[in-house]
């Protein structure tokens, strides 16, 4: 399973640091990244559950379990844009000139 929580933190942390520390002082940072990683699970769910209803019924198992593999990434990588959407600066914040990468072993 993707750890969508440990994602929105990390991007939250690098993107929009002054927002972090609002959300830390508010005390709702927590609660707020513990309820979009729960959205982002159900929407990555929803999304796969659409998408492999387009599969053929037909198909020889291991192909079926490859593109069902192949469905899982874009429904995981779909929520994620969706869930960062979220925790994106307002147009008029200035944003940093380059996006940060995450660190490797974050998404699972």
């Amino acid at each position: 399973m993707t750890n969508y929580r440990e994602i929105a933190e990390t991007y939250l942390k690098h993107n929009n640091p002054a927002e972090d520390r609002r959300l830390k002082q508010e005390g709702v940072r927590e609660e707020l990244l513990q309820e979009l990683a729960e959205e982002a699970e159900e929407k990555e769910r929803q999304y796969l559950w659409e998408m492999k209803a387009n599969l053929p019924k037909d198909l020889p198992f291991m192909e079926r379990v490859g593109r069902t593999n192949m469905l899982r990434m874009t429904a995981t990588e779909l929520a994620i844009e969706e869930m960062l959407d979220v925790l994106r600066p307002p147009p008029n914040q200035e944003e940093p000139e380059e996006r940060p990468s995450f660190p490797s072993g974050i998404i699972r």
